[in-house]
């Protein structure tokens, strides 16, 4: 049911491109050159072209890619190549790579310390992409309970007792750089 243009498009330029996407693009340091390419070419192709493109090629080098992303030894945090694509691959990624991304994002918190500020940067880009289910349970497994037992500790206590201001206030900060990331409800189960 192609066209001719439709075909030659499907069969002889998407070979050069499927090649450099595959084998010359960096999706983890340069997402944007990508992009742009095919929003130029998305105005010559017919539109199953430009879909075949996003849909086979660059959704499988992303999907590649974020199987192999280790939050412990990757420079490049994920959300700088993840999220430039959820315009145009938003529904797919959310089926195919999120979970994939959430369950990581839970297995390195397994070793987080709550004084390591890092993981605040990298959670903080994902508390409105993933859904306020996620991120609860996320919070409440990972999270809260790390940071309760920080609270716990007796020279946290004996410095909350005393009215220092700037005292408390350094040992709060542990807890309160994740204010904008841990959803209100699980919050209250600090008191």
């Amino acid at each position: 049911n192609m066209d001719y243009f439709t075909l030659f498009c499907m069969e002889e330029m998407m070979f050069g491109v499927r090649r450099w996407i595959v084998r010359e693009w960096d999706c983890k340091s340069d997402a944007f050159t990508c992009l742009e390419i095919l929003r130029i070419w998305e105005v010559v192709w017919p539109e199953e072209v430009s879909i075949a493109v996003l849909q086979d090629i660059v959704f499988s080098v992303l999907k590649k890619n974020c199987d192999n992303w280790n939050p412990f030894q990757d420079s490049v945090p994920i959300h700088f190549w993840i999220h430039p694509w959820m315009d145009v691959l938003g529904t797919r990624m959310k089926i195919e790579l999120f979970p994939s991304i959430l369950y990581k994002l839970n297995i390195a918190l397994m070793s987080w310390d709550p004084l390591d500020f890092s993981v605040v940067e990298l959670l903080a880009p994902w508390a409105n992409v993933f859904t306020e289910e996620q991120i609860s349970k996320l919070a409440q497994s990972r999270l809260i309970p790390k940071l309760a037992k920080y609270l716990n500790q007796p020279n946290v206590v004996s410095s909350l007792l005393i009215e220092n201001d700037k005292k408390l206030q350094k040992c709060l900060v542990p807890v309160m750089k994740w204010a904008n990331i841990i959803p209100i409800v699980p919050f209250s189960e600090f008191a």
